[in-house]
């Protein structure tokens, strides 16, 4: 399953990452081992954000440990689909759940 990944490092942690030469070798373990799509860092606090497959809970739970080991904080993930499998998604759904007619009208 395809995720938007997101883990903000705590002031002092990041104080320390930055006196030790910056986020460089935990975007390098990231990158290696998860292969992002798109990865961004923030200008305005010292989170990551990035998107990446994760197919299993093995592959969730060594990501949720790399970031807690190396950031002393836990990512947020959200399940994520492109764009253009959106309808198609969406369609599938609405059939496996269909609404009732009070829920429609809401």
């Amino acid at each position: 399953m395809k995720f938007f990944v997101e883990v903000a490092a705590p002031a002092d942690k990041g104080a320390a990452i930055d006196a030790a030469g910056g986020p460089g070798p935990i975007v390098g373990e990231i990158m290696q081992r998860f292969h992002p799509e798109a990865f961004y860092g923030s200008a305005d606090a010292r989170t990551l954000r990035f998107v990446t497959e994760l197919p299993t809970a093995l592959e969730v739970s060594i990501l949720m440990e790399l970031c807690s080991d190396r950031l002393y904080a836990y990512p947020v993930l959200r399940p994520v689909i492109p764009i253009a499998e959106m309808q198609e998604f969406v369609t599938k759904v609405h059939a496996a759940v269909p609404h009732t007619e009070s829920a429609a009208a809401h």
